[in-house]
């Protein structure tokens, strides 16, 4: 699709905002609605004000449009209305994630996104108060360096483990677990947090009910609570001296020792650190420290080889980490009071992440994820951060009456796409306020769709959920590819033994290569993951769950992938396409319904015309979750059947099995050597094949 003048003016609605948001002069505080006095801000921190300019609104009549993320939508429009910013973003992404078309939710999340990024830029000029605290060195092995009392005595015991597609957010909603790590939790990132430290980028954020701690740069950590303040921790001393990278003679080889993660139980700032080696004579370490937040002072250090995950789990008593490689490792659970190893239990191989509920935590890996449970749990108590800096970068806006009014009116301007009604409440509302832009942009671009301008935008249709068939299926009538398929067949090691003429053909790029900066970059919740081009379409892939058809220079049909995944995962947070790639206007996608034991697989390939949005054909549910490979009108894909493998050659037309040759042992990895041959990863061994 070529980038016309309509196209690049109105991407969609929510992309003008984004701009519209983004050119307003970020130096004014606050930019949001009303402004602080400096007498108040001073003695107060983040206060909240409303503009002494009162303005009358008469309620748009209208009722607004029935939407699943309609409850959702009304919270993030409260707060916004009381200043709230973090809990307004947190309740637009729900509701987004609820209905992606809903044009008010999109809109509001936009603008409260501006509001956060703006306040971030004023939180990084108020950080120059913090002054990092250096906590002193140490070294392994575990000592203690004052006197605390044990916690109660703990136990491990095993239980099953369950094999996964890697979709790490879907397997955490699945077991109703928080994600502990990243920007992508439930719970926003307050913006008292600004992008940098200093010329510290931020590295990783741990978002908790009660708390914030985000590392900038490999050792600086910053702790924080909304509404009461933060204070900051330079533990470069600490890494150095852990590692004796600090003397006279620094390992020759240089590694990258880094706070891997950080956790407050009670008055214990737990931190990680680690690093992976140099791949030859320096072996991949991690310790964890103690710090007394309240006596401002280091209480222990563990043990080397203790701890290399890059998230942990903490009881109110005990803190549960791993350090594993890929020959495997340790599950191991530390007394909080005092650093001593009191419970591990063997992995079988590297596990990064340790999550847990209640008495239950989850080791989670590469293919699988193990569970144990904890003999005893205590529930975490409040967190105890010592002296903290008043937070002072930014006052909240508290929204008048008559403002509320105006608010409530734009949000049914934008169920009824009035943009007319939309530019007007803009008018009214204080110039320099990110939801102003925001609607004074989508208003416009409303009003020039309404005279007949081309334009994106995702809103303008609902999704259509894709038929659901249960079992495998051929299609019927379908044109039968005019060249003869050709045999699987079992080849020597390219590496010991290279083809020799006549070479077997290459395979056809199934990646994305159109330029995704051409579209919007969001729908809902989900970001943009490729783009093909299909004749006069474009078929773009949001998420890996929404399919849009583009023709012309709108959007022609949304298509909802969910019930690939059957009806019991309707109302899970389960990405439902491990894999996906457009082929002459046609989806094939590897389907994984879910988690299963080890060893299992339920995944299938499918066939999908995104104009109707109905499957032409599927597999049975055998196949390795491993990207197929096409070859011309044909497709090779991996799958397990019992205690073997099995690579199957399937025509693109009808999905008819014409071929297959079978492994030794269960498929394990699957893809095409760039040498000229098609490769089978085995437990013990590699497998190689051609077509011929």
């Amino acid at each position: 699709m070529k980038p016309t003048p309509a196209r690049l003016a109105h991407v969609v609605p929510l992309a003008i905002v984004v701009a519209a948001c983004s050119t307003g002069p970020s130096a004014k505080e606050p930019t949001a609605i009303g402004k602080a006095s400096s007498s108040s801000a001073k003695a107060s921190g983040p206060s909240q004000t409303a503009d002494v300019h009162q303005v009358s609104c008469t309620p748009d009549a209208r009722s607004p449009k029935a939407s699943p993320a309609l409850a959702e939508r009304n919270k993030g429009v409260t707060a916004i209305a009381e200043g709230r910013t973090e809990d307004a973003l947190k309740s637009l992404e729900l509701a987004l994630g609820q209905d992606p078309s809903d044009l008010a939710a999109f809109t509001l999340h936009v603008a409260a996104n501006a509001d956060v990024s703006e306040a971030r830029v004023r939180a990084g000029r108020s950080f120059g108060k913090l002054k990092p605290q250096k906590v002193e060195s140490a070294r392994p092995p575990h000592k203690n360096f004052g006197k605390a009392d044990k916690g109660p005595s703990v136990t491990l015991k095993r239980g099953p483990e369950e094999r996964h597609t890697g979709d790490w957010y879907g397997w955490l909603a699945q077991h109703s677990l928080k994600n502990p790590i990243g920007f992508a939790g439930e719970m926003t990132l307050p913006s008292m947090f600004a992008d940098t430290f200093g010329d510290q980028p931020m590295f990783g954020t741990y978002v908790h009910e009660t708390h914030t701690v985000v590392r900038y740069g490999p050792s600086l950590v910053v702790l924080g609570q909304e509404g009461k303040g933060m204070r900051a921790l330079q533990l470069e001393p600490l890494i150095l001296d852990t590692f004796q990278l600090a003397g006279p003679t620094p390992p020759p080889t240089p590694i990258f020792p880094e706070v891997r993660y950080a956790e407050v139980v009670g008055s214990t700032l737990i931190v990680e650190v680690a690093h992976e080696g140099d791949g030859a004579s320096i072996k991949p370490d991690g310790v964890l420290a103690g710090f007394d937040l309240e006596k401002d002072k280091l209480a222990w250090i563990s043990d080397a080889k203790v701890s290399n995950a890059y998230s942990g789990y903490a009881t109110g008593t005990h803190f549960i980490t791993s350090f594993t490689d890929t020959t495997g490792g340790k599950l191991n659970v530390i007394d909080v009071a005092t650093g001593d190893l009191v419970a591990s239990e063997a992995l079988p191989s590297r596990m990064d992440y340790i999550v847990g509920q209640g008495a239950k935590v989850y080791a989670w890996g590469y293919e699988k994820a193990l569970t144990f449970d904890l003999s005893t749990a205590p529930a975490l108590g409040a967190p105890k951060l010592g002296a903290l800096v008043k937070d002072e970068s930014s006052a909240k806006a508290v929204l008048d009456a008559g403002r509320r009014c105006l608010l409530q009116n734009a949000v049914i301007a934008l169920d009824h796409r009035d943009g007319a009604a939309l530019v007007k409440a803009a008018e009214q509302l204080p110039e320099e306020a990110s939801i102003t832009r925001a609607f004074g942009a989508a208003g416009e671009f409303l009003m020039a769709r309404a005279q007949g301008r081309a334009g994106l935008d995702l809103t303008e249709k609902r999704p259509v959920p894709v038929e659901f068939v249960a079992t495998a299926l051929v299609a019927k009538d379908a044109k039968k590819p005019s060249t003869p398929p050709k045999r699987l067949v079992s080849v020597k090691d390219p590496t010991l033994d290279p083809p020799k003429p006549p070479f077997m053909e290459g395979p056809r790029p199934l990646y994305s290569v159109m330029r995704l900066d051409l579209f919007p970059n969001r729908y809902g919740v989900w970001n943009i993951e490729g783009a093909f081009a299909a004749g006069d379409r474009t078929i773009v892939n949001y998420g890996r769950q929404f399919i849009v058809t583009l023709k012309n220079d709108q959007v022609d049909n949304i298509v909802d992938l969910k019930p690939l995944l059957g009806e019991g995962a309707k109302d899970t947070a389960l990405t439902p396409v491990y894999f996906a790639a457009v082929l002459d206007g046609i989806l094939y996608a590897i389907v994984t319904p879910q988690s299963g034991p080890a060893g299992a697989n339920n995944s299938y390939i499918a066939a999908i015309d995104p104009s109707t949005a109905k499957i032409l054909w599927r597999t049975s549910n055998t196949i390795f979750p491993r990207p197929f490979i096409v070859f011309g009108d044909y497709l090779v894909a991996a799958q397990n059947r019992e205690k073997n493998g099995e690579l199957v050659l399937l025509r693109l037309s009808d999905g008819q099995q014409v071929g297959s040759v079978k492994t030794k042992e269960p498929v394990r990895d699957f893809g095409w050597d760039s040498r000229g041959t098609i490769y089978a990863g085995l437990a013990t061994s590699r497998e190689n094949f051609m077509l011929k």
